[in-house]
């Protein structure tokens, strides 16, 4: 035809209309839990802990949690959990707000919480008033209810790792070095180029200001003590062993499910009992996959590869971790017109909406039962990895003739 009907200016999907779709489909689903769970009087839907957002238990457990303890475990711990140094101080100085008329801390920490995030948004995509919409996606929710710090962390690490992008070196290094402070986290090698130098800065970095923080804020710690307390914390949450089946996004979550099939069907367990080596194939996966898509793939390509293995990997990965999500599927959102960027803006919108429908009877999970995200989301954070590292490679192949793109160049429209 000579003449094309130009389309409307509304077809094909974009950001924000993707992001509205996402809150509505949360929401629903949430509403739904709640409505079945109450009228359905069948013991296979969930009950009121499953749907757990719309239910008293748990609300903001994880910020009261951080806040100074008058009898706490150690000296280096708050409530029994060791934080890093500036989460510490962090809490500390949240405690000096007053409770009355309102809870000044908890209002302050969300704010702080929506601020970050939004910021984050805003610094990606460019989104400015949809942002807000955002905020009601299910991970996020999850953030609000428990009180949770992540929000925060997951905010200042796209802030770092938007810095180092626009190449701002100091600024980067900064913020990453902050969102260390806050909570240990390999995502390091997702800011970590050129790889030698600027981890070498940033763990040096880091150590020292931890290091200056202790003496000045808790003089009456001992470093060795702290170290020890550290490592025993993260051994202990790190041991696939004690697997807390509810809202885990965990690969162990699937192992345990599986070695249950097999006890049922009168075989042996093989993937829990045997930890140690299962750990160190999945350590040696996820390193090959690492270095495949942080050496050839685009920015994208490493946020999901790296995020998911980082949600996939530890033997703890619950729902308020899939708030690193949100921001890559808005990224994945301005340009679907690949075949892998709707396969994996799909899988990212499955991963971000609450899946709690059923429950699990505790016969087939940890005593308090389960629901069937725990299955569920290991298996799509799998299906996302293996799509991408597969495009990836799919690319070199293809592009190998014209060189590889430099991994920091986002894919233009």
């Amino acid at each position: 035809m000579l003449f094309k009907k130009p389309k409307p200016h509304w077809a094909g999907p974009t950001t924000e209309r993707l992001l509205l779709f996402v809150v509505v489909i949360n929401v629903a689903l949430i509403v739904a839990a709640e409505v079945l769970a109450n009228y359905s009087g069948t013991s296979l839907i969930g009950k009121d802990f499953f749907t757990y957002l719309l239910a008293p238990v748990g609300q903001f457990d994880d910020f009261y949690g951080g806040l100074p303890n008058s009898s706490p475990a150690s000296l280096t711990s708050l409530n029994g959990y060791v934080f890093p140094p500036i989460s510490a101080i962090f809490y500390g100085s949240l405690a000096l707000l007053p409770t009355a008329p309102f809870d000044l801390r908890l209002f302050v920490f969300q704010l702080i919480s929506i601020l970050l995030f939004l910021a984050a948004i805003r610094v990606w995509t460019g989104i400015k008033e949809s942002a807000t919409l955002a905020l009601f996606t299910y991970p996020v929710l999850f953030c609000f209810f428990r009180g949770n710090n992540e929000l925060i962390q997951v905010s200042i690490f796209f802030i770092s790792l938007k810095a180092f992008e626009k190449r701002r070196e100091t600024a980067g290094t900064i913020t990453a070095t902050i969102n260390q402070l806050l909570e240990f986290s390999p995502l390091l090698f997702l800011i970590s180029k050129p790889w030698h130098r600027r981890r070498f800065v940033l763990v040096a970095q880091t150590s020292v200001i931890s290091i200056m923080m202790l003496w000045l804020f808790r003089p009456d710690v001992n470093l060795l003590d702290y170290v020890n307390n550290l490592y025993q914390y993260l051994s202990a949450h790190s041991n696939p062993d004690k697997i807390w089946i509810l809202y885990n996004n965990s690969i162990w979550n699937l192992f345990s499910y599986l070695d249950y099939l097999l006890f049922r069907l009168g075989l042996p367990e093989i993937l829990v009992p045997n930890s140690s080596m299962v750990g160190v194939g999945l350590l040696g996966i996820s390193t090959a996959l690492l270095v495949l898509v942080l050496q050839r793939g685009n920015l994208i390509d490493q946020m999901i590869t790296g995020i998911s293995l980082w949600l996939l990997v530890p033997a703890y990965s619950f729902d308020y971790r899939l708030t690193y999500l949100v921001i890559p599927l808005l990224l994945v959102s301005k340009d679907l017109t690949s075949y892998t960027r709707r396969i994996q803006a799909l899988l990212l919108i499955l991963l971000v909406s609450p899946k709690h429908l059923l429950h699990i009877p505790s016969t087939m999970a940890w005593p308090v039962g389960g629901t069937e995200n725990g299955i569920l989301n290991p298996l799509l954070l799998i299906i996302l990895i293996l799509i991408t590292s597969g495009s990836v490679t799919k690319n070199c192949f293809t592009h190998s003739s014209r060189g590889v793109a430099e991994s920091w160049d986002l894919p233009q429209k």
